[in-house]
C-alpha cells in the first residue's frame, strides 16, 4: 500500500456500497422489506435484478472521484 489513507478511503467506500449487493447486505434493507411485505413482497432474486448494477454503478463512480481527488492533491 503506497498510499494507506487512500486504501482506507476505498475500503469504507467498497464495503459501504457492498451493502446494496443484496437484502441481507444491509440490517435496513432487511427492516423495510420486511415492513413492505404485505404491500409489495420483494424476492431475493428481485433485489439482486437492480442491487448488482446500482452497485457496481457506484462503485466505479466513487472509485474514479477518488482516483481522480487523489491525482489532484485532494485526498
Amino acid at each position: 500500500m503506497s498510499d494507506p489513507p487512500v486504501m482506507w478511503l476505498l475500503l469504507s467506500l467498497t464495503s459501504t456500497f457492498a451493502g446494496n449487493l443484496t437484502l441481507f447486505g444491509s440490517m435496513a434493507n432487511i427492516i423495510v422489506a420486511q415492513g413492505a411485505q404485505r404491500q409489495a413482497p420483494l424476492r431475493f432474486r428481485d433485489f439482486l435484478w437492480v442491487g448488482v448494477p446500482i452497485t457496481l454503478a457506484t462503485t466505479v463512480v466513487g472509485m474514479t472521484m477518488l482516483w481522480a481527488f487523489w491525482r489532484w492533491g485532494w485526498v
